[in-house]
């Protein structure tokens, strides 16, 4: 896995599909404002999003973000991670339990701190994007 340059979003989304048999985008990133209105952007968005898998939020899995993340601050992660990179961290670290998963993000250090503590960290790898 080689990121594009940033300017490549087309690149960004061909090499992704081309290494990966499931993409899954847990449906709290869906209200970090990925559609921007503009026609040109939210056509790249919109074609991923439509090849992924949107994983809803429940129960459990907010509970495991809380205790993701309420581990990191206690161990000293500042500013706190977001409750949106723990929910993205607990689906991996759920996903994790039958098999290796890769979180893909620009925020390589929030993801990387909360991973740490999961059930399952050792099969999540993380890679920016």
């Amino acid at each position: 896995w080689r990121p594009c340059p940033p300017a490549w979003r087309p690149c960004r989304l061909r090499a992704l599909r081309a290494r990966s048999t499931d993409i899954v985008v847990s449906s709290a990133v869906l209200a970090e404002g990925l559609l921007t209105g503009h026609p040109g952007r939210d056509h790249h968005v919109g074609r991923f999003l439509a090849t992924a898998e949107i994983a809803a939020v429940d129960e459990p899995l907010g509970l495991a973000a809380g205790r993701l993340r309420t581990r990191a601050l206690a161990d000293g992660v500042t500013p706190a991670p977001s409750g949106v990179d723990a929910l993205v961290v607990a689906e991996a670290d759920r996903r994790g339990a039958t098999g290796d998963v890769v979180i893909v993000t620009s925020d390589v250090g929030d993801l990387s701190a909360l991973a740490r503590f999961g059930r399952h960290a050792d099969r999540i790898t993380i890679l920016p994007v």
